[in-house]
């Protein structure tokens, strides 16, 4: 005889949810990063096409529906107006979310770095 206590589809419920929950983060984590792997190919190749020779890196963020979505960029290398318009776009990522971090700036912090 099972005491009346015992819940055991609320046990198998729970576990359930649990599967669902972590089944979701990791598809959010890995849409995530396949958003930002295709982002920054996408960026570096534009940079190519402009002659630029450059260091990229995407961040993401949710967007309304909860799609990962490019949030900022930094860019290591020279400025470029027409790299930065593209980014604004067709990235989507607006100028005050573009991070670029000129090579002469970051060789002599580097240097500076003990």
């Amino acid at each position: 005889e099972v005491p009346e206590s015992i819940d055991i589809w609320g046990d198998y419920k729970a576990q359930a949810n649990g599967i669902v929950d972590r089944t979701n983060l990791a598809v959010r984590e890995q849409t995530s990063m396949v958003i930002t792997q295709r982002t920054e190919a996408y960026i570096l190749d534009k940079a190519d096409r402009l002659g630029l020779r450059c260091a990229v890196e995407v961040a993401v963020s949710a967007g309304e529906s909860g799609i990962p979505l490019p949030d900022a960029v930094t860019i290591r290398g020279g400025y470029s107006a027409a790299l930065a318009a593209c980014i604004e776009e067709e990235v989507g990522v607006p100028p005050e979310k573009q991070i670029w971090l000129e090579e002469e700036t970051w060789t002599r912090e580097s240097e500076q770095s003990p």
